[in-house]
């Protein structure tokens, strides 16, 4: 069983638009020699502070949604970047 399979079974709630672009290093490729290198662009996502956040919220969020919920509530740290994409994709979504 692949991943996309195990994933497809938890509600998501659809927070990106598309796979974040992938943005050759042919400088790097170069000095280093051999096999190309790429670094994947989260910081291009949609939403600020994207990453691997962006991915957790789609399902943590998905879930609510699913279960009819209206309003989130989740804690961190009160400087956390994960607090700020929490309300930015709230919002996106229409949950408080």
């Amino acid at each position: 069983m692949d991943i996309e399979n195990v994933l497809s079974r938890f509600p998501r709630a659809k927070l990106l638009d598309a796979h974040t672009p992938l943005h050759d290093l042919p400088r790097l490729t170069a000095a280093v020699g051999g096999a190309a290198i790429a670094v994947k662009r989260d910081d291009a996502m949609a939403l600020a502070f994207g990453g691997n956040k962006v991915r957790q919220l789609e399902y943590y969020l998905g879930d609510a949604l699913a279960k009819g919920a209206d309003t989130v509530l989740i804690t961190s740290a009160v400087q956390s970047n994960f607090m700020r994409l929490t309300a930015a994709a709230c919002c996106q979504l229409g949950l408080e």
